[in-house]
């Protein structure tokens, strides 16, 4: 298995090579062979065919119907133009998706530096039980901390008790930093 982290470019390659759109459009294969984690773009093509499969299937999984698969492929794309997000995905041996996740940097002014946010974490269900989440979230972690990061959170249900065992082991908590003794809630309105 070999995480990457997606990396959306400003240049776009030229007509002919914009019918790529499997993760094979965003590796350079040597580095693939190799086995290195490290980075790859796309030379700006939008987001690969198997992250929106994913994320298609973490929809349905969760019951949903939107947003459509292309309102998933326009917001990823956003969301790695934007800068404010990116997007770590696990490939197996053969090179087909077995899962992502996504994390958001903010400023803040109460730790004056940058944190982040696990904001989705999916395995496919084949791939479940084999780590495949752990290193996604170990490898979150590792660049939060390259990034220089002074906190990290993560945005899951309180009804998904693998997800919440995962992080626990990774050191994740419900306790707040910033009003010691207090759990963290994350409150939502809906305005639309």
């Amino acid at each position: 298995m070999v995480i990457l982290r997606l990396v959306q470019a400003d240049a776009a390659l030229s007509q002919s090579l914009r019918h790529m759109c499997d993760m094979k459009s965003w590796l350079a294969p040597q580095g693939y062979r190799n086995g290195k984690t490290t980075s790859y773009s796309n030379g700006g093509l939008g987001p690969p065919g198997g992250l929106i499969k994913s994320a298609t299937s973490f929809r349905d999984e969760l019951g949903r119907s939107k947003p459509s698969k292309e309102g998933l492929r326009k917001s990823i794309r956003a969301l790695l133009v934007d800068g404010g997000a990116e997007f770590f995905v696990a490939l197996d041996d053969a090179g087909d998706f077995v899962g992502f996740i996504q994390q958001r940097y903010r400023y803040s002014i109460w730790s004056s530096g940058l944190e982040a946010c696990i904001e989705d974490l999916y395995v496919a269900p084949e791939s479940r039980r084999r780590r495949v989440g752990s290193k996604l979230v170990e490898y979150a972690v590792n660049h939060a901390q390259a990034k220089n990061c002074r906190s990290i959170a993560v945005d899951t249900n309180e009804l998904n008790e693998p997800a919440i065992l995962l992080y626990s082991r990774r050191g994740f908590s419900s306790g707040s930093s910033r009003f010691p003794g207090g759990k963290q809630h994350g409150l939502k309105g809906r305005y639309s």
